[in-house]
Parts: structure tokens; sequence; C-alpha cells
């Protein structure tokens, strides 16, 4: 396994990606997904991180890899 994520701004440069949604559908893999969460973890409280998390999430989904939300979600 490669080791991609060796120092802090190579953390800080995905959790970039990640929030202005610049990250490539196929670079989105659970790894990823579990940086930014302990990034999240790690600068925020429980609550706030959890938020990040959940609206980063959809707002990749909808604006990263233009998913259509409506139609997926009852």
């Amino acid at each position: 396994m490669e080791d991609k994520y060796k120092t802090e701004d190579d953390i800080i440069s995905l959790v970039r990606a990640f929030e202005d949604t610049s990250i490539a559908r196929g670079g989105w893999k659970h790894r990823e997904h579990l940086v930014v969460a302990l990034y999240y973890l790690n600068s925020f409280d429980i609550e706030a991180a959890t938020e990040k998390m959940r609206s980063g999430i959809l707002n990749l989904l909808e604006r990263g890899f233009n998913v259509d939300l409506a139609k997926k979600m009852p």
C-alpha cells in the first residue's frame, strides 16, 4: 500500500480538495474518507466534525460528482 498521506500538508491538501469538490471521483476512496474524518475529529468537536463530514459528502456528491440527490433520496 502506498503512503499517500505522510505529512500534515498532504492531509490538508486532501481536505481542501474534499471541501472544494476538486477531488476526482476515483480518488475518493475509503482511505480518503477516513483521513478527512479523522482530520475533522482532530480539529473540531464531535458535533462540528460530524456536520462538516455530512455536509461535505453531500456537497461532493452533488457538485463534485454531479449526483442528482433529489433522484437518489426519497
